[in-house]
């Protein structure tokens, strides 16, 4: 099977001989209408449903889970083979490509599909976009809608597998369907790298070309390309164990063109969530600012041009559509086991270590609120404990508080900065400590792909 890259050439119609399209991928399932028309409501569900079902949007999604990121994966390749190169890389992301006496074709290319910005982009609306993304997932929106939304990656594989095969060697190679989410504590420690990469990314400068924001996400992206040639296989100059039997004709690659979108517009669908079903007091203005943000993120991930969008709409129709075009039986037991393993992280024992009280209602308004937006069905299909109705009443009432406090928020200035606040009081001190404590938990576990972070961590804090 070849794999294409994000170049002219990632635009040929994919070819497996006896099916049209990858295994995941099944045009006529339903599974998740539900979790769309909670999120988004019955009007994008209806859009996304009637795009689904063209041929140009099949043959796109098809072709982009084919897609990796050629720029990333050469550069991710001659690093590790070059030390002068990761200093140059270093050198380019803080000064520009020009700082560098000789750059080699594969930085060069690199840095200029990180600068040229797609023309439906605009640097103070995404500016604007990673502030709002930090203020509205508040404390009361992180729980009540965010956690759901983040959890639906687990339905896309090729994510889920590259967050748990991204660890350092474990000995030997192990299947997907083997492999014990639930006893690997590094998994944790992989969540928290992820909300540090969210808070660099979000903060002033989210959309400039010189800063931490962009030394970031040039970073996570290389990363990426490391994980991309482990994970299928190929051979690099480490003792890497990827798992066994990823076999790209049925699933395409991991962190794949039609992925890289997935992880960021996630969270901008529970900022939705909450605007439609929670009174969240975010203007439209701010909210396709918001989609601005997800979508230069999701360039700045190496996502093909075809896969982003300039406007809010445009994007969640799209989203939804991936949503609903996923087979839900392709590799069912893995994904389970990642849901599983998400219920299992318990943050909360992290975010609030010193109060059991605390832990044990988010918990609870955790696990509700997957049912409250998946529905029965889904969480049936995935194994996904309903929780009991005292529980979901729990819920309810407190979607209710949260709901009317959104709405005085309206007319109370002070108390609107307030919830304002503390959305940056979630990214920069809960988070900060949580990760702290898991350390201490768990120990000075390095994960986010161990050896090859080693490679562009120097470089990113240059």
């Amino acid at each position: 099977m070849e794999v294409k890259n994000n170049s002219v050439d990632a635009a040929d119609n994919h070819k497996t001989g006896q099916k049209k399209y990858l295994e995941r991928l099944d045009f006529d399932a339903t599974l998740a209408e539900e979790i769309v028309s909670n999120i988004y409501g019955k009007r994008v569900l209806d859009k996304a449903n009637r795009l689904k079902q063209t041929p140009e949007y099949q043959e796109r999604l098809n072709r982009n889970f084919l897609v990796a990121d050629k720029p990333a994966d050469d550069l991710a390749l001659i690093i590790s083979k070059d030390p002068q190169v990761r200093k140059d890389y270093g050198n380019a992301i803080a000064n520009g490509i020009d700082a560098v006496g000789n750059p080699c074709k594969e930085l060069t290319a690199f840095i200029k599909s990180a600068e040229n910005l797609p023309d439906f982009l605009d640097r103070e609306m995404i500016e604007l976009g990673g502030s709002i993304f930090r203020t509205k997932l508040n404390l009361l929106t992180f729980f009540t809608d965010g956690t759901p939304a983040i959890a639906i990656q687990a339905a896309s594989i090729g994510i889920g597998a590259a967050a748990i095969f991204s660890q350092r060697p474990k000995g030997k190679a192990v299947s997907l369907a083997d492999y014990d989410v639930l006893g690997d504590p590094s998994l944790v420690m992989r969540f928290m790298e992820t909300f540090k990469w969210f808070n660099k990314i979000s903060k002033p400068g989210a959309g400039a070309r010189f800063g931490e924001a962009f030394a970031e996400n040039c970073r996570i992206r290389i990363i990426h390309g490391f994980v991309r040639r482990a994970i299928t296989n190929n051979p690099f100059d480490w003792n890497y164990e990827p798992p066994v039997g990823w076999d790209i004709d049925k699933l395409g690659i991991p962190i794949s063109g039609a992925e890289g979108c997935v992880v960021v517009t996630t969270l901008a669908a529970a900022i939705d969530a909450a605007k439609i079903n929670n009174s969240l007091n975010i203007s439209d203005h701010e909210i396709e600012a918001l989609y601005q943000w997800v979508n230069y993120v999701s360039f700045m991930q190496g996502v093909p041009q075809e896969m982003l969008f300039g406007t809010a709409e445009e994007t969640r129709v799209d989203f939804s559509a991936y949503m609903l075009s996923i087979d839900a039986n392709c590799h069912k037991e893995f994904t389970e086991k990642f849901y599983s393993g998400i219920l299992g992280l318990h943050l909360e024992t992290a975010m609030f270590p010193r109060s059991v009280a605390l832990q044990q209602l988010i918990d609870a308004i955790i696990r509700a609120s997957l049912h409250s937006t998946y529905g029965d069905k889904y969480c049936n299909h995935y194994s996904i404990p309903i929780p009991p109705k005292s529980v979901r009443l729990l819920f309810y009432g407190i979607k209710q508080v949260s709901k009317g406090v959104n709405i005085l928020g309206k007319y109370i200035p002070p108390l609107e900065r307030k919830l304002d606040s503390s959305g940056e009081y979630l990214w920069e001190e809960v988070f900060v400590e949580a990760e702290k404590y898991l350390k201490l938990h768990f120990g000075a576990t390095n994960v986010v792909s161990g050896t090859d972070n080693a490679h562009v961590k120097g470089a990113s804090s240059s």
